[in-house]
């Protein structure tokens, strides 16, 4: 049977990884969206991202660290490739928010 590659994907790396590797997606452009004093739908980019960032940014760590844990201890060839795409995907992600979000944090703590 012939699968699609987002399939595949979805079925290697698990759905809710998939699922939060989109809301990163639609988290990165939000990085240059932040004002300094957001009325309305403003304080989405501004207050509520911000935040799903911090907390995203906290946990792929540890899913990096138990998906590393596995691909060691596992011995089979297709439960390697499974984990290893899961740290790659996560590293990526990981990369990501702090490439594009980094500024933004560094601004709040810079005077």
């Amino acid at each position: 049977m012939n699968e699609s590659r987002h399939v595949a994907l979805a079925k290697r790396v698990g759905v809710l990884r998939v699922g939060l590797a989109l809301i990163v997606l639609l988290c990165l452009p939000m990085a240059f969206f932040p004002t300094p004093d957001p009325v309305g739908w403003q304080t989405i980019p501004s207050y509520v991202v911000p935040g799903i960032v911090v907390c995203i940014i906290w946990v792929l760590p540890f899913d990096i660290l138990i998906s590393r844990i596995f691909l060691v201890g596992s011995g089979a060839l297709d439960y390697r490739v499974r984990h290893r795409s899961i740290v790659i995907l996560d590293l990526g992600m990981l990369i990501a928010l702090v490439v594009f979000w980094g500024p933004f944090f560094v601004s709040l703590v810079r005077p």
